[in-house]
């Protein structure tokens, strides 16, 4: 599962970063508002944690903005601003809960647990259990017959994808985009090597049967049971329970690791105190010198904020409070009196007295548990057998199916959870205009929801007519359940399908137009070529978003064409697939020595073209969003120096010196 962190402030974002990822989760950071919408916008989040006073774009523009966009992400707003008016004006904004600096992290990660809970349409047991290896979320530990298995954090979210979901096969990119992050993301050989070190771990520790099965040409799944699984009730290891002998060095180690990285994190924060206390110090001494401007103003009064919101979190509850009492003297609007700055001095002082003191040592706290989302279709007049086989269907392809009586009940669903889809049934016996009726209530209300339409006659009258009302798909009988789920998946918003283009480049037709039947339903833009010599003129006229390259062609072969483009500037970084039959050790490594990304064997099986190709449009589109968003954001936002600008805005910075 993955969450945003948008915090400016370094310690603080550390601190959570570091309890996060401890608690097994993915955890993408962003510094300001613009790079979080634009995160947000591209990529699917479990949960955003959001601060209110960031750069660019505050956080409760930034909620807003994501509510008015159908973004439906839970948002845990985590600031200093703690008055009941700014409380209300966050939660009116879109966000879920709303904690105050400085923070208890437990509490934190209690409120996020309770979001990710009241977020999780699945149903998935608290204890995940394969036979006699068990996995307990909430003490984000893995034990084999009550004995702790000592995993590294990869494994254990790799293992929990799997126990999470038993019936679905898993690609290399599929495991990518939920183990890793966009920016650190590795080439599939490493999924190839956490599975090989995770099965290593649990046969040595005593896992006899292996547990992940190796699907070929698809990926991986949990495997199924020998024998049936006999009825228990795992309770797990209380902290009190001890085994025989002392606790493996392995653990010692972790834990003192661990100790170390809170008491770096906690360093970096005492460093950055001097820097702020400076900043505020020196606004001070401005005014009592002369008149501070507004801009000077304002920065001390950001410094101060960071100040009340880090120092509680980090030990400092007595500072905090001193630095809140500064932030609210600066915060007025009114030009500062003699008493106000005799004050402001005042209190700094006892803050420089309060933090000359040892802070309350940082403790680890509590991971916290979720799962994995599924995609919500709500059904209005369909056939009841129909429905039944998208109930079977629905769960090894990540779908829930909710049936409705009436468009009422629609609301009444879409209150408790988000729904992604909804198919509607038009019926010869009944009346069409009802159905259509059903559908330009629902795109009134609801446009960006995507609309399947069932109809029991291929009409064309009717697709016309459905098309003007804002249909988005249809499908006349007979139709199975997974054309359905198939026809809905490239519309979901989480689908990289949209107006990519793929050039398949094999001299066999039949090859060529097995790859177009497999594509296009996906809302992909397919381009044959049949005669490799004319590959480098079609390639800059098709412009196209991945290269399929058969391995065997006359005069010029796959491998050549991939090193001509990896050559090239413009084309040296698209996603190229190679295609040849029989692949065997030789032909994979000449294929990623040549620069492919991915090997695809002949004959061709549907779901795994697919699927690769999916995942790399996906993974590549995003990459390219988001390096030209931080080369934007670089260009025209550097980050400012607040000392520098005082320093060099202070008119009486000679007086001072």
């Amino acid at each position: 599962m993955k969450i945003l962190l948008v915090e400016d402030d370094r310690p603080t974002r550390d601190l959570l970063t570091y309890h996060l990822t401890a608690a097994r989760y993915t955890i993408e950071q962003a510094t300001d508002g613009v790079m979080a919408l634009e995160l947000a916008t591209l990529l699917t989040y479990d949960l955003m944690v959001l601060d209110v006073q960031i750069p660019h774009l505050d956080g409760i523009s930034l909620c807003r903005k994501l509510r008015n966009q159908g973004i439906t992400t839970p948002v845990l707003i985590l600031t200093a601003y703690g008055s009941e008016d700014s409380i209300i004006t966050g939660l009116d904004a879109g966000a879920d809960d709303y904690v105050t600096k400085p923070f208890e992290v437990s509490q934190v990660l209690a409120r996020i647990r309770a979001l990710l809970r009241r977020g999780d349409r699945g149903h998935g047991a608290p204890s995940l259990v394969w036979g006699d290896l068990c996995l307990e979320p909430a003490l984000a530990e893995v034990t084999y017959q009550g004995h702790t298995v000592p995993v590294t954090p990869k494994e254990y979210s790799l293992l929990e994808l799997f126990l999470r979901h038993p019936q679905q096969v898993f690609s290399r990119s599929t495991i990518l985009d939920h183990l890793w992050t966009l920016d650190d993301s590795p080439t599939e050989g490493a999924v190839t090597n956490l599975v090989k070190d995770l099965r290593n771990r649990l046969k040595r520790s005593g896992v006899i049967e292996p547990v992940i099965q190796t699907v070929y040409g698809l990926g991986y799944r949990l495997k199924d049971l020998p024998a049936p699984p006999q009825s228990r009730s795992p309770s797990p290891p209380t902290p009190g329970d001890t085994h025989q002998g002392a606790a493996p060095s392995g653990t010692n180690n972790r834990q003192r690791a661990q100790i170390s990285e809170l008491e770096a994190i906690a360093a970096r924060f005492q460093a950055s105190i001097q820097q702020r206390l400076a900043v505020v110090e020196d606004a001070i001494r401005v005014l009592q010198a002369g008149v501070l401007n507004p801009q000077q103003q304002t920065i001390a009064c950001e410094e101060a904020h960071r100040l009340a919101g880090g120092l509680g979190t980090f030990g400092y509850d007595a500072g905090s409070i001193l630095a809140r009492h500064i932030e609210q003297l600066l915060q007025r609007d009114q030009p500062l009196d003699s008493s106000a700055i005799d004050a402001l001095s005042g209190t700094l002082l006892k803050l420089k007295q309060t933090l000359a003191a040892p802070p309350q040592p940082l403790t680890k706290a509590e991971p916290l548990a979720g799962a994995g989302a599924v995609y919500q279709l709500a059904t209005l007049a369909v056939a009841p057998s129909l429905v039944e086989q998208l109930r079977q269907v629905a769960p090894d392809q990540r779908w829930q199916v909710t049936a409705l009586d009436h468009l009422d009940s629609l609301d009444q669903v879409m209150a408790r959870a988000p729904v992604d889809a909804i198919a509607i049934g038009l019926h010869s016996s009944g009346p069409a205009g009802e159905a259509f009726g059903l559908l330009h209530t629902i795109k009134q209300r609801h446009p960006k929801i995507p609309v399947l339409v069932l109809s029991s006659d291929d009409c064309l009258a009717e697709r016309v007519q459905v098309a003007r009302l804002g249909g988005d798909r249809y499908l006349a009988a007979p139709v199975t359940a997974s054309q359905v789920l198939n026809s809905l998946k490239p519309l979901l918003p989480s689908c990289p399908g949209y107006q990519s283009r793929v050039m398949v480049v094999d001299n066999d037709p039949m090859t060529c137009a097995a790859v177009t039947n497999l594509l296009t339903p996906w809302g992909l833009e397919v381009f044959e070529l049949n005669h490799p010599t004319q590959f480098w003129t079609a390639l800059h006229q098709t412009q196209p978003n991945l290269l399929l390259l058969s391995m065997e062609m006359p005069t010029f072969s796959g491998t050549d064409l991939c090193q001509v483009v990896r050559q090239d500037p413009r084309f040296g970084n698209l996603p190229i697939l190679m295609m040849a039959a029989h692949p065997d050790t030789v032909t994979i490594h000449q294929v990623f020595e040549v620069g492919g990304d991915d090997l695809i064997g002949k004959p061709i099986i549907g779901p795994e073209l697919v699927t690769r190709v999916l995942s790399r449009l996906e993974r590549n589109h995003l990459r390219q969003q988001l390096a030209c968003m931080r080369q934007q954001q670089a260009m025209f936002w550097p980050q400012p120096d607040n000392i520098a600008l005082l320093t060099q805005q202070n008119p009486h910075s000679q007086l001072i010196q």
